[in-house]
């Protein structure tokens, strides 16, 4: 379980865990080294960690980029 929570702890860009930060490069290893694993589309892994996510800016990330988006297109 702390495998688990130290993957959705970690500050996520792109639905996956900030490579340049400690605790991002933790929960980086902890996947590839298959304490954690996904089984399924890797899309699907990056919306559950954004659900599960602590940190709420992850989470607002892409509404705000939708929104930005909207604003350019008019």
């Amino acid at each position: 379980m702390g495998d688990v929570t130290a993957l959705i702890a970690a500050s996520l860009t792109g639905g996956l865990p900030k490579p340049t930060t400690r605790p991002g490069r933790a929960a980086l290893a902890r996947l590839a080294d298959g304490r954690v694993e996904f089984d399924g589309p890797l899309a699907l892994g990056r919306k559950q960690l954004r659900l599960l996510a602590i940190d709420d800016v992850a989470v607002r990330a892409p509404e705000e980029a939708r929104a930005e988006r909207a604003a350019r297109t008019g």
